[in-house]
């Protein structure tokens, strides 16, 4: 199984702190912007590339090649959806949301009088199906809302990075498939930390660009990684 792991495109979020440096007025649940569209409309064709190679042309070997199913995930927080349902028009086939790949400590609004992190409710069920039909929802998705909890330290963050491969090698390790992953840096952090076994206390951070891919191949308990952060594919006046 090899795993595109894919950030979604620049959130409104993300251009406050580009202009600003500070996340004061950051809102819960940001859209993608026009740039972050653009982003990943170069990412969806990248990966199209990838996924439909053309031999006579040439193709790029990192992109590597398995034979099995392509199957497209995303957070159900909304620039995820947003990004992967470009992904998903481009390469015309269905997003499935994921209750656990959403960004670390989930949907929250900052306190300016505590400084402290209160949780928000994500969007419903009836509000997801309305806003993005494309979009397959899991049975276990709370008809009042995805996320309804408090802000998600880093003791559960890390118990949920272990759900999440768990889950992969179990369903997808053995086979031949192809997961595309629309998900977010914080939660990357933790991904790469888990799946390489390094201590999530220890300080490093791994850079992951708007619209960028890290690609993963698991086989088994083993893990290559071909390549990571690359957006070479996107145009560099729109990096970021």
């Amino acid at each position: 199984m090899r795993l595109f792991f894919i950030r979604h495109g620049q959130s409104e979020n993300n251009a406050l702190w580009a202009k600003n440096g500070t996340e004061i007025d950051r809102v819960p649940d940001p859209n993608i912007t026009d740039m972050g569209r653009r982003q990943i409309e170069a990412t969806a064709r990248f990966l199209d590339f990838c996924l439909t190679p053309d031999l006579s042309a040439g193709t790029d070997i990192t992109c590597g090649f398995e034979t099995g199913n392509i199957v497209l995930y995303c957070s159900l927080m909304s620039r995820a959806i947003q990004s992967a349902i470009v992904i998903g028009e481009r390469l015309n086939i269905p997003v499935l949301a994921h209750l656990d790949i959403h960004e670390s400590g989930g949907i929250y609004r900052d306190d300016p009088e505590t400084g402290s992190q209160i949780g928000e409710k994500g969007l419903s069920k009836d509000e997801i199906e309305r806003l993005y039909p494309q979009v397959h929802l899991p049975s276990e998705i709370s008809k009042d809302g995805w996320w309804d909890r408090p802000f998600e330290e880093r003791d559960l963050r890390k118990e949920r990075v272990k759900r999440v491969l768990a889950w992969l090698r179990e369903a997808y390790a053995p086979t031949n498939d192809t997961i595309l992953m629309v998900s977010h840096a914080g939660f990357y952090n933790y991904f790469m930390r888990e799946a390489l076994g390094i201590d999530h206390d220890a300080h490093i951070w791994f850079e992951f660009f708007n619209g960028a891919i890290t690609l993963f191949n698991f086989d088994n308990d083993n893990v290559n990684i071909f390549y990571c952060n690359r957006f070479d594919f996107i145009p560099i006046d729109i990096v970021s």
